[in-house]
């Protein structure tokens, strides 16, 4: 989606596709995402902006998704108390 938007010449990062997660958060079909921590839906659409920024940039590789089947996955959050990032092990 990104890459198509940007051939058009359209921007679409972090504030676009966060407005466009609670969106889907309020849809019937995509109730899952309540389940999941917010700040980790969060961290991974700011782990995607800089992705597609550093690609588009020409600094880096296109984006890739991790594998399901990797044993070594993780996720970040935030600990709301002392407002520092953690990392923890799926």
């Amino acid at each position: 989606m990104c890459k198509e938007a940007y051939g058009n010449g359209d921007k679409i990062g972090y504030f676009q596709t966060s407005a466009m997660l609670t969106d889907l958060k309020k849809c019937e079909e995509f109730a899952f995402l309540k389940v999941v921590d917010s700040i980790a839906l969060q961290q991974s659409l700011c782990d995607l902006d800089r992705g597609f920024v550093h690609f588009f940039q020409k600094c880096a590789a296109h984006p890739t998704f991790k594998s399901k089947h990797n044993c070594y996955q993780s996720y970040r959050t935030a600990n709301q108390g002392d407002k520092s990032i953690h990392y923890v092990p799926k």
